[in-house]
């Protein structure tokens, strides 16, 4: 069972309205074809600046 609180990554129904505008406004800058989230980071460098915003909304 889940926690009320918790957040899975995998379900944006449990995410907060901060990520999920977050995410959404940064979605169209994932270049298509990505094999795994962590391309990201190969890939598209330009969208590792927000993990540290992304880690601060997903702690607690």
């Amino acid at each position: 069972m889940t926690a009320p609180d918790t957040v899975d990554l995998d379900d944006p129904a449990t995410w907060s309205a901060d990520l999920s505008a977050l995410i959404t406004d940064l979605v169209p800058a994932v270049p298509a074809g990505l094999d795994t989230a962590s391309d990201l980071h190969n890939e598209a460098s330009e969208l590792a600046m927000y993990d540290d915003q992304v880690r601060e909304m997903l702690a607690g």
